[in-house]
């Protein structure tokens, strides 16, 4: 893969099942960002997310396996990233499971856009747990979004949308790992057609 991309995942089934679907067509981050210090790293007196002792990220152990570097970035450092993203020469940021808001300064460390996957066709199911609230309402039409990260959570325009059409089971795992599929190959598309006639943006109702 050509594209130059930073990865934001917490190393939850979805973001998992993302990152090893673009690892399966060649796709993999110049760059891993985890919202949280391992347990390992963290200093006494400072108020950080911490794992619990002795567990694991995923998303770390993934990092390490493929010999990709890792950035820690809980809240209150989130800003700190801007100078570390500028010496990657990164075309894209993606992610997929993030806790809160990531700064305009830190998206604009990407060249091309900065985009996020998110599973629901939005606006529908805007918020932190949309495959919860669809197996909820036994949603019949269930998909993934990729789109533009703006100021506003799951608000900004729409790049591609996928639909598991009357999906075959209201499981979390199995939604999850549908989901998570579709988005990667949104994704994937979405850098080839970038700045292409295959490149369009919607903005959300």
């Amino acid at each position: 893969m050509s594209d130059r991309f930073v990865f934001f995942g917490t190393g939850a089934n979805f973001t998992m099942g993302v990152l090893v679907n673009l690892q399966k067509s060649g796709y993999l981050p110049s760059l891993v960002v985890v919202p949280e210090f391992e347990a390992s790293q963290t200093k006494p007196g400072v108020e950080l997310q911490v794992q619990q002792p002795g567990s694991r990220n995923p998303l770390i152990m993934f990092a390490e396996k493929h010999n990709i570097a890792v950035v820690y970035a809980p809240q209150s450092r989130l800003s700190e990233l801007t100078d570390q993203l500028a010496g990657f020469d990164l075309e894209f940021i993606l992610v997929a499971c993030w806790p809160y808001k990531i700064p305009a300064q830190v998206c604009k460390a990407a060249k091309k856009a900065a985009m996020n996957i998110h599973p629901s066709l939005l606006p529908a199911y805007r918020g932190a747990d949309p495959i919860g609230d669809q197996i909820e309402n036994r949603e019949q039409q269930i998909g993934v979004s990729l789109h533009l990260i703006n100021n506003q959570f799951d608000a900004g325009d729409v790049i591609a949308t996928a639909a598991l059409e009357k999906p075959e089971k209201h499981e979390r795992m199995y939604l999850e790992n549908q989901t998570a599929r579709l988005g990667a190959e949104l994704f994937m598309e979405a850098c080839g057609n970038f700045g292409g006639p295959g490149w369009h943006r919607r903005p959300q109702q």
